[in-house]
């Protein structure tokens, strides 16, 4: 009975440890450990973003859910970004649809990019263009040049170690902008960042009562499958 309570201690202990460092930032404790999460972010060979934002405008009579999937694989040579805008009145009645899709396939030294954007899903085909560098490294790099345009779309391009402070096991900045309150909130995971929640509302008071919400979740893998009717683009 007393060996059988020690193991029961034994295992509080070690969940009650891991909780600790959960709650101090996810082994993210320094400047230097945050920039090398931040390096990773930038320049790692597998990730996935999914970007979520829920938006209301006109006084919260238009809601609008933008949802983006980033892949990125840098040793297949391969991105592919697909998002999806619907818009919704006062009553919940959905009344825009936009989708956009980017495909992007290094070969060698080029670069095949192919982008489809869709209105209310009606079927239109895929354009595409194609670039030849000097180099497979010059290639490459223009690939990262793709990935990083969707870090900083989604503003994760100029995260700084001091504008945040660790409250509650997450790192948070708070101010005002543009006469709005923000909220940015960040976690981390294996000295990765791995979520980020954003809010912005106006002031207590205010008559604006819009607002929006974001959040995103990175995973440090990549599994592409590749599109469908790419062989019927529209080359230009």
């Amino acid at each position: 009975m007393r060996r059988n309570l020690s193991v029961i201690l034994v295992i509080v202990l070690v969940v009650a440890t891991t909780l600790l460092l959960v709650a101090c930032g996810g082994d993210v404790k320094t400047e230097q450990e945050w920039n090398a999460a931040m390096e990773r972010l930038k320049n790692g060979d597998t990730l996935t973003i999914s970007y979520k934002q829920e938006k209301s405008s006109n006084a919260r009579t238009t809601k609008t859910y933008d949802t983006w999937t980033v892949t990125y694989d840098t040793t297949k040579g391969v991105l592919y970004a697909e998002q999806d805008v619907k818009s919704y009145n006062l009553f919940g009645v959905l009344i825009e649809q936009i989708n956009h899709y980017q495909y992007v396939e290094l070969e060698d030294v080029e670069l095949k990019n192919y982008t489809k954007h869709v209105v209310e899903n009606r079927n239109v085909n895929w354009e595409a263009t194609s670039r030849s560098y000097a180099s497979e490294d010059e290639a490459v790099a223009r690939l990262k040049e793709e990935f990083a345009s969707y870090l900083k779309l989604f503003n994760l391009d100029n995260l700084n170690y001091n504008d945040f402070a660790l409250k509650k096991g997450k790192y948070q900045k708070s101010e005002v902008v543009n006469e709005k309150n923000t909220l940015w909130q960040l976690t981390f995971a294996d000295g990765q960042l791995n979520t980020v929640h954003f809010e912005s509302k106006h002031k207590k008071g205010s008559s604006d009562i819009d607002y929006t919400k974001i959040d995103i979740t990175i995973q440090y893998s990549a599994e592409i499958t590749t599109p469908t009717d790419l062989e019927n683009a529209f080359w230009k």
